[in-house]
């Protein structure tokens, strides 16, 4: 298990203890707990631990400060929620947790649960959905034409082609043989993947701006790459990050309620351009005239070496 997973289970059933009234929410989480101080301790990381236990305190801070802000009432318990199906359980309706992201769970004195999406780093913000780009295809009703797909192929060909068969044919090999050679790598960058990313992000641009009707724009920005949906909104969550090291900690604060971009699509219509960066990788996702945010191919890894996916900021 990574040192992130193990930071992670300690931020969030810490969150989860300082919610419930300075107690575990149950013995399998605070043996949870117990257990991955020991396997942090045992490999020299006492500051991970001591920077997602400070980060927990800001993240409780945050919350109770949303709470009092919105006048939604005050904590009386709280739930780790770390197995499947835990919070159907606890609130007695159906909650699907492969798209609600609680991580923590809270009972309000009004009676009602609210949730927390948890993501403590070092710096960062809440993130959106980033789908893979088989994903993607299936998404917007192209997984039989597999558009980008072709696009990313036909440009791994002509890089396999430049290679030439000193390179085994396997994401794996070019990877080894990029690590090794920058220079190459930076050739194969310019000449092949800068052009590739510029078609698929045209490509894109056609698709969202042209090819989509608005309620499909909306359910694919929305649900697809923003969390935004029915199944999703029917356990109220707010995302909180708690980010710093050694004694400094903030919080990056996103209600999905109050800051719905679909509500803004709806009220204004969606609206696309294609930004310009030096990748020319990007498409601007407008509200009308207000840049919502925006979103961009990317390879997980080593470009032509590594799987594609659509990244949103």
């Amino acid at each position: 298990m990574s040192a992130n997973t193990l930071g992670a289970d300690i931020n969030e059933i810490q969150l989860a203890f300082l919610l419930n009234g300075n107690k575990f929410p149950s013995t399998e989480s605070e043996n949870t707990y117990n257990a991955r101080i020991q396997t942090l301790t045992s490999q020299n990381k006492s500051s991970e631990i001591a920077d997602q236990n400070g980060r927990a305190v800001v993240t409780y801070e945050r919350f109770l400060k949303f709470l009092l802000d919105n006048k939604l009432g005050s904590p009386v318990g709280a739930y780790w929620t770390a197995r499947p199906g835990i919070i159907t359980k606890i609130v007695g309706f159906s909650v699907d947790q492969s798209k609600n992201p609680t991580d923590v769970l809270v009972k309000l004195s009004t009676d009602k649960f609210y949730g927390i999406s948890l993501k403590s780093t070092k710096a960062g913000k809440t993130g959106f959905k980033n789908p893979g780009m088989g994903t993607v295809e299936s998404q917007l009703g192209l997984g039989t034409k597999k558009p980008f797909t072709k696009i990313v192929n036909k440009y791994r060909d002509m890089v396999i082609n430049h290679l030439g068969s000193s390179v085994k044919n396997t994401d794996a090999a070019r990877k080894t043989y990029f690590q090794t050679n920058p220079t190459a790598y930076k050739t194969v960058q310019n000449a092949y993947g800068i052009p590739c990313y510029e078609e698929l992000r045209d490509a894109l641009f056609d698709h969202l701006s042209t090819k989509m009707d608005p309620w499909e724009q909306q359910v694919f920005l929305g649900a697809d790459i923003c969390n935004e949906d029915e199944e999703t909104m029917k356990l109220p969550y707010v995302k909180i990050t708690g980010s710093g090291k050694s004694g400094n900690y903030t919080t990056d604060f996103y209600d999905p309620i109050a800051n719905s971009k679909i509500n803004k699509f709806i009220s204004k219509g969606p609206g696309f351009s294609k930004k310009v960066t030096p990748s020319k990788n990007t498409v601007q996702i407008k509200a009308g005239n207000e840049d919502i945010f925006q979103i961009r191919w990317k390879w997980s890894d080593r470009a032509f070496a590594s799987s594609m996916k659509l990244s949103a900021e």
